[in-house]
């Protein structure tokens, strides 16, 4: 059973005072990353991205929200009633600018104006606005629902962008971490080698089988592999502080973690499993549900909505309004055609030089995205093609540095023996050593390299849903 990141660190925590400094406790990496998508902030961060696109639809679809409207007047002046006005109702929007109007006028007073004279119990009426031709089949709220339902769905593709950097960026730290580790522990191993040649030379020395310029030599080179130890050790513990920056628990806390937390070595198969890279070496890849596609489909999608809207409005404005009016609301069958108030209302600019400004615009945006979409998509293909190249490169030089490890190896311990009986020269041997060094050295940047071209394969790759 994988052991919570919770669990672990008070384990952590705990492992100084109870087993000491010997005591190591295994970072996962499949629990790294689980730690990183829970607890991080910027991974928290990039959950607002969903809650600003349904706040942005609630507000959209707050323009077809019921309104209750009221309005009174009243005017007084020596001691004269003019008049006192109150019209007050409810204001219903529907689909498209369609409004269904429902209120109630009382007036009255010494100096009402005629056509506002309405029954003494009040005049209620019902009625209607329609758009006839601008905003008859889109309206400019109806639009901005629909665009705020993709930028909605847009969200969701760059907050799964978004995450998926922060991931990579989280692995390639976690990958440097376990590159110094290595390196870390190559010299320390041989350092012991050295010590334990350079005692065995002292001793040598001592009963004459070795000249003293051999200890010296033996010195100096023990001395620069603890150097080389020493700055190894620095570059592990910078690794390590920069790992501690992804590495948060329940709370918005850092976590405190203890020099005794050490990587797992072998993480090639959770690295294809959690970066979701086993067909990185198909040839294959779909693009058609990338991240960054999608969410340019999303934008362009508000755009079209948004053109469709501006060629509406090349169309004049010719509004009907329509109520039917009745002085006894409790009673349906005192609404009659015969009593009704109605009108219209009609603009419509000579030139329509905004509108047709407005609309090019738009166009613009729309050609510009277009040729944003076709070239993101080439770059991703280059892209995702020259990382398959890549890592394909590495491994090769991987496998072949690997054999060059191994034949260093082979020639280091032959040296050895060779000067072990007097045949060859620490000179050399040291030579032998420092070869095996730096071929093990370039085992463990290639493997590096291979895994950082993973990482970066990952962040590349986003697939809209996994």
């Amino acid at each position: 059973m994988i052991f919570s990141l919770r669990f672990l660190y008070a384990l952590c925590l705990l492992s100084v005072n109870v087993y000491g400094q010997s005591s190591n406790f295994v970072l996962d990496f499949s629990d790294f990353l689980n730690n990183l998508k829970q607890y991080h902030p910027l991974i928290k961060q990039a959950d607002l991205l969903v809650d600003k696109g349904q706040s942005k639809l609630i507000k959209a679809k707050g323009a077809f929200d019921p309104k209750i409207e009221a309005n009174y007047q009243a005017k007084r002046f020596k001691n004269i009633p003019y008049f006192d006005k109150v019209q007050a109702g409810v204001k219903v929007p529907i689909w498209n600018s369609i409004d269904i109007k429902m209120s109630l006028e009382r007036n009255g007073g010494q100096f009402l104006n005629p056509d506002e004279s309405v029954p003494e119990q009040g005049l209620y009426n019902i009625g209607v606005s329609i758009p006839l031709l601008r905003e008859a089949l889109i309206s400019q709220r109806a639009a901005t629902v629909k665009q705020a339902k993709l930028f909605a769905q847009q969200t969701l593709a760059e907050r799964r962008l978004k995450v998926q950097k922060i991931i990579s960026q989280a692995a390639i730290t976690y990958f440097a971490w376990l590159k110094a580790y290595r390196e870390k522990q190559l010299y320390e191993n041989f350092v012991s080698n050295t010590q334990l040649r350079y005692e065995g030379i002292l001793r040598s020395y001592q009963v004459g089988n070795k000249p003293a310029i051999d200890t010296v030599e033996a010195r100096i080179n023990l001395t620069m592999r603890r150097f080389q130890l020493e700055k190894a050790t620095l570059q592990y513990r910078k690794a390590f502080l920069e790992l501690s920056n992804y590495m948060w628990v329940e709370g918005d806390t850092p976590a405190q973690l203890q020099d005794s937390v050490t990587p797992k070595l072998d993480i090639l198969n959770q690295v294809d499993r959690e970066l979701n890279t086993n067909s990185i070496t198909t040839n294959t890849f779909d693009l058609s549900n990338h991240a960054k596609l999608i969410s340019l489909g999303y934008k362009y999608r508000q755009l079209r909505i948004e053109e469709n809207l501006k060629k509406n409005q090349l169309l004049p404005t010719l509004d009907i309004q329509y109520n039917l009016l009745t002085s006894k609301p409790t009673q349906i069958n005192s609404l009659s055609p015969s009593a009704y108030k109605w009108g219209f209302q009609f603009s419509f600019p000579l030139f329509l030089r905004k509108i047709r400004g407005d609309l090019q615009l738009t166009q613009i945006k729309i050609a510009s995205l277009k040729y944003q979409q076709d070239l993101m998509q080439l770059r991703l293909q280059n892209k995702l093609i020259a990382l398959q190249t890549q890592l394909e490169t590495y491994e090769r030089q991987q496998e072949m540095a690997a054999a060059m490890a191994v034949d260093y190896q082979i020639l280091l311990t032959a040296e050895q023996r060779k000067f072990d009986i007097g045949e060859s020269t620490l000179f050399l041997v040291n030579s032998r050593e420092s070869k095996l060094i730096d071929s093990q050295l370039k085992v463990i940047l290639l493997q590096n390299q291979i895994l950082n071209t993973k990482a970066k394969w990952s962040a590349t790759l986003v697939n809209f849903e996994d």
